[in-house]
């Protein structure tokens, strides 16, 4: 794990220094695409106004993340357990995911106010998808082999459901939180697009408007730095609870 971090820590010290040089080299002028070291100017001369919006639209990303991831969970219990409710609703789901997200956050606006709680819900509802299908995937991907050994032990339902159906579905569930985590940045973004005096989508649109290429910038980086340690967060999770459950499968991705 630290020879990881160690490769990735240089991985990102290679493409700043990439950056640097083709900006300076390539004489790029600064409101086009502005130098590394530039943006580092801007970060300090307004460190509290950025640091502010990246630890609320972190809030708001984790939030929706951990209440989609919930709902998700909760809801491929119940998809496993008869087929006919999925088939009678699991469709209306997959026509949630292809409506446009940009078009969903005015009217979540709309039903519950500008305030933390839309942005919350925006997140978790672009993450609800990703994390259904994969855990739906673990619980359908028991072998008839694993189903006979718990027959044969004469496992009750409950103990097959959860020393066999649980832990085979963990591996699922938790790449489909890695999956999750950065759009649950995503939807906390554009949610601040709709309606917030507030966070990195606020900043964002506000350089937008002013056509301020450096302080766009600074929030998108910050944006993507909150994206890897959501996703981060889900992988130290995904190791830590591996070491009380011996039967968690693992995905490799």
């Amino acid at each position: 794990m630290k020879r990881n971090f160690a490769l990735q820590a240089v991985g990102g010290l290679l493409l700043i220094a990439l950056w640097e040089g083709l900006t300076r080299g390539l004489n790029v002028p600064e409101y086009i695409f502005p130098r590394f070291s530039v943006l580092v100017k801007e970060f300090a001369k307004y460190p509290g106004d950025f640091l502010d919006g990246f630890w609320k639209t972190s809030l708001e990303s984790f939030a929706g993340l951990l209440l989609g991831g919930c709902a998700a969970y909760l809801l491929a219990i119940a998809f496993s357990f008869s087929r006919i409710f999925q088939q009678l609703f699991y469709q209306w789901f997959v026509a949630l995911k292809t409506v446009p997200i940009i078009a969903i956050s005015p009217m979540i606006v709309l039903w519950v106010g500008s305030g933390r709680l839309s942005k919350v819900l925006m997140a978790s509802i672009i993450t609800f998808f990703p994390i259904l299908v994969n855990t739906l995937q673990g619980f359908y991907n028991i072998t008839e082999n694993q189903r006979n050994l718990f027959k044969s032990l004469n496992a009750s339902f409950w103990q097959t459901f959860l020393r066999l159906r649980i832990p085979m579905s963990l591996g699922y569930f938790f790449t489909g939180l890695k999956v999750a985590s950065p759009l649950s940045a995503i939807g906390a973004i554009v949610s601040e697009f709709s309606g917030a005096n507030e966070g990195l989508g606020y900043i964002i649109l506000q350089a937008s408007w002013n056509s301020n290429t450096r302080a766009l910038m600074v929030a998108v980086i910050l944006s993507s730095i909150m994206g890897i340690a959501l996703y981060r967060m889900i992988e130290f999770c995904e190791y830590f609870i591996g070491k009380f459950f011996p039967h968690l499968q693992k995905i490799e991705q």
